[in-house]
């Protein structure tokens, strides 16, 4: 059990330090690779007018270090928004309502939240997005994410076009 008080948040100071630098080290040395068809995906959506944003509960600089390392920093999304970004994280839709903000989006029925956890799919729903589809290619199964609220699983990123081809 972690101490309460000064020590504890020295503590998690220096978790958090020694996680960002092997973080940082594992990125230069092996680089890193987007979930596959993600920029396509990016492009098409972009294309069609559809503003992009991405949301994660990391922090703001251990997400530049993951957009920096994708190379994703300049056009590649519309926004990013981050766990410290907002009051609480997930499953609390604060990251899904600051993404609106910042792309200028004003009505949750426009939104989509496409997430590869229960977790994600759960914001979406507490969120009231119109579109909260479930990637199968993540962090989850099949069982799993059937469980959580969703309104499509998806195989893989590269279906999310179809979702609007059909509307």
């Amino acid at each position: 059990m972690i101490p309460e008080g000064p020590v504890q948040t020295e503590q998690v100071q220096r978790v958090y330090a020694s996680f960002r630098e092997n973080l940082t080290d594992r990125y230069r040395v092996e680089g890193i690779a987007p979930v596959d068809d993600a920029e396509q995906v990016f492009e098409w959506l972009r294309s069609q007018g559809i503003r992009v944003a991405l949301n994660t509960g990391f922090d703001q600089d251990i997400t530049d270090l993951l957009i920096g390392a994708l190379g994703w920093d300049s056009g590649t999304v519309d926004a990013v928004v981050c766990g410290d970004n907002v009051r609480e994280g997930r499953p609390a839709p604060f990251l899904i309502f600051h993404a609106m903000e910042a792309t200028g989006t004003t009505d949750v029925r426009q939104v989509a939240n496409v997430g590869d956890t229960v977790l994600d799919l759960e914001t979406g729903r507490r969120a009231g997005v119109r579109w909260n589809p479930g990637v199968l290619s993540g962090a989850h199964d099949r069982a799993k994410m059937e469980l959580a609220p969703h309104t499509h699983l998806l195989s893989s990123i590269a279906e999310l076009p179809g979702l609007w081809e059909q509307s």
